[in-house]
């Protein structure tokens, strides 16, 4: 089944093909937020972070309630669902694509609030790091579609785009799928809480350990999880979707990406219970859990993976 999958990525790399860049991709997207000279450079963008997801909040509520009628639940829903497709809809024009025939098809592509972030932040002021993969803790990994351990170094062009831009929170370091997570699954824990597909802050977690491909999850729950997760992204489903946005995709299961899952459902629990009120503060949340420093990975075996701090920092 991995090899079904190696196979389609090469295909990606010798068709005609779209390799968009500058950015990351939720499929294929890590963070490097290791305390590096660059990374050590980086600005707290809090502020400016918060501005973009409430002008999203502001925008998507007069929209749905212009004359401020009293909220019940279909107005509520409607206001969260438009606020998320503006959040964590996924935006053309940044997969990795194929452009064959007169088709246009796309994998992997950002999340709105990725490319918001993105074109928000500046890396000459130091708001945003972009990390080559060769500089990145996973750079020292043979990349090739024979000699690759995982889907994102099959090429240079797919490795590139597997790590995330890195920004600083408050003190602390994060790469920006971080913010792609807790929007995006954030939102799908919502609907599936409300769907009564997941109960509770355990069952969320066995959720986030079967997409990002946890070995501890008891195989016993895959089916059930694999179920959930076609719900949201029937794609994720097609090869088994254990894993596959960590360990299948690129050898990382990352705890800090599920800890973001779960802000993120926070959040949109928060915003449907107060739409009129709320104010989004993205340091309200526990963003230190959202470095991989903080949160260990777990490697699938073999991953090449550089220490946590540049020499002499």
């Amino acid at each position: 089944m991995r090899h079904d999958r190696y196979l389609l990525m090469g295909l990606l790399c010798l068709l005609p093909i779209s390799c968009k860049t500058p950015g990351s991709t939720q499929l294929l997207q890590e963070s490097d937020d290791r305390m590096t000279a660059a990374n050590n450079a980086l600005v707290d963008v809090a502020k400016k972070v918060n501005l973009l997801m409430n002008r999203q909040i502001a925008s998507a509520r007069l929209e749905v309630n212009p004359q401020a009628k009293p909220w019940d639940d279909t107005l509520k829903m409607q206001f969260i669902d438009l606020f998320a497709r503006r959040v964590a809809g996924l935006r053309p024009g940044t997969g990795l694509g194929i452009h064959w025939f007169g088709a246009n098809l796309e994998f992997s592509k950002l999340t709105e609030i990725e490319v918001a972030i993105d074109a928000a932040l500046t890396e000459s002021a130091h708001e945003i790091h972009h990390t080559k993969f060769i500089d990145s803790r996973y750079g020292e990994n043979p990349l090739g579609v024979t000699q690759a351990l995982t889907m994102a170094h099959v090429s240079m062009a797919i490795a590139d785009r597997s790590i995330a831009p890195t920004i600083r929170l408050g003190s602390v370091l994060v790469g920006v799928d971080k913010i792609g997570h807790f929007a995006e699954e954030g939102y799908w824990y919502f609907l599936a809480e409300r769907r009564q597909q997941l109960h509770g802050q355990a069952e969320r977690w066995q959720f986030g350990q079967f997409m990002e491909g946890d070995s501890d999850l008891n195989t016993a729950l895959h089916k059930r999880y694999q179920t959930v997760f076609g719900s949201f992204c029937e794609l994720c489903v097609t090869f088994g979707g254990f894993g596959y946005y960590g360990t299948e995709a690129t050898g990382v299961c990352s705890f800090a990406d599920m800890h973001a899952n779960e802000s993120g459902f926070e959040f949109f629990t928060a915003l449907y219970a107060d739409p009129d009120g709320y104010m989004f503060n993205i340091l309200k949340f526990d963003v230190s859990k959202w470095n991989e420093e903080i949160s260990k990975n777990k490697y699938v075996t073999g991953l090449i993976v550089r220490p946590d701090r540049e020499d002499g920092l």
